[in-house]
This record gives structure tokens, sequence and C-alpha cells, in this order.
């Protein structure tokens, strides 16, 4: 259990921003967050809108900074799904690797996950990845990502880490 970093989920849905249909997607993420220890967890439902959902990650990162940001949703190929465009500029220091890992893992046996154009990196103190809107997809997602986010959340609040090494140092073969 992990009860030192905080959370928020964005789900990112015209859908379920205008209609109120059940937010499945958001349900999932916020389940596993709390299954790891995530506490507090934030959660909003956001529609289809860069400037909407830019205020959103922005409030999460600057106002009401949080550990982890997770956005659920707009990362396909509709029109409508915008959630990178409105994530990326954000990014301080985007971390291209991450999305890259969880599309050819997932991608293996599901050639569509290589469909979803979510983006991740840090902005402050705050890691943001954009989770596809599916809800199968958010769990396999989670599962590959999860110790990659914990690793990098330890990196963000400077907290110690033991790196593995498959060789010596060049000082330990002095």
């Amino acid at each position: 259990m992990n009860t030192e970093f905080s959370a928020a989920v964005i789900t990112c849905s015209d859908t379920c921003f205008d209609t109120n249909a059940p937010d499945l997607s958001g349900d999932h993420l916020v389940q596993l967050l709390l299954s790891a220890g995530f506490e507090p967890i934030y959660r909003v439902i956001v529609p289809d809108d860069i400037l909407t959902i830019r205020t959103a990650l922005v409030y999460y990162a600057d106002i009401e900074p949080v550990s982890l940001i997770l956005t659920t949703g707009g990362t396909g190929f509709s029109p409508k799904d915008v959630t990178p465009e409105a994530t990326a500029p954000l990014l301080e220091r985007p971390a291209p690797g991450l999305m890259e890992f969880a599309r050819a893992y997932t991608g293996r046996d599901k050639p569509l996950a290589f469909t979803s154009r979510g983006v991740a990196g840090t902005r402050h103190k705050s890691l943001i990845l954009n989770f596809p809107g599916n809800p199968k997809a958010v769990v396999e997602y989670w599962n590959v990502l999860y110790p990659l986010i914990m690793h990098a959340l330890a990196l963000l609040g400077e907290r110690p880490l033991a790196h593995h090494r498959s060789q010596p140092s060049p000082e330990e073969n002095a």
C-alpha cells in the first residue's frame, strides 16, 4: 500500500459530461488507485474540449497539486478526441516511453492499442498520463504501467530508490 501519493482522475467525455452516462473507465481507475493506496483521490468529468481539459490538468498540477494525474478518454482518432492535444503543451518534461511501452505491451494481443494517441510526462511534481477511454484498456494500461508509475513518482518526490544494476559501476571495479 502507498499512502504517500495523491491522485486525480479526469474523465474526458462529452457523453459522460452531457448525459450523466456511467463513467466506467473513471470508476476502474479510482478502484485501481484505491487498491494501490493512493489517497486522496480527486475525480472530475469534463467535456472533450481542449481548454476545459487543460484547466483541469493545471488545477491538479498547479493549484491542488497531486502526485499522479490520470486522464481517461479522448485519445483516439475521432475529431472530438483532443486529450493529447490538451495535455502535450502543458508537460514540462514529456515521457513518451511510458505510453509507447503501454501500447507495445498491450498491442501484442490487441493491435487496436496502437490507435491510442495518449501522452505522458511531468508538470511540476505531478506525473500525467493519458489513458484510453475503454474500461478494459484502462485496466490493461494500469497493470502494465503501475511499476513504472511508482518508480517515476518516487523520483519526482525525491525519495530514495534502490537501483538494480546488471554490472558493477566503474568505482566497484577499481
